[in-house]
């Protein structure tokens, strides 16, 4: 049996080897590279309903037979 020093040297040295290989899996931060992808998935779903609705407004306002509406 491992003495109780050579068991923590051990487990600090597996979870250095963990940390490396994460971060070669994922080196530009995988986490926040998912986070920015949904922040830019949000915006572009926003304009797009921002501009949907101006043009909902905008045919709202005019009349399709002629001038706008009073």
């Amino acid at each position: 049996m491992l003495p109780i020093g050579s068991l923590d040297n051990l487990l600090s040295a597996i979870g250095e080897q963990a940390t490396r290989s994460l971060r070669a899996i994922a080196p530009h931060g995988g986490v926040g590279h998912a986070q920015r992808n949904a922040a830019q998935a949000s915006a572009a779903a926003r304009t797009r309903r921002l501009e949907r609705d101006a043009v909902a407004t905008w045919l709202a306002e005019h009349d399709l037979s002629g001038g706008p509406r009073p």
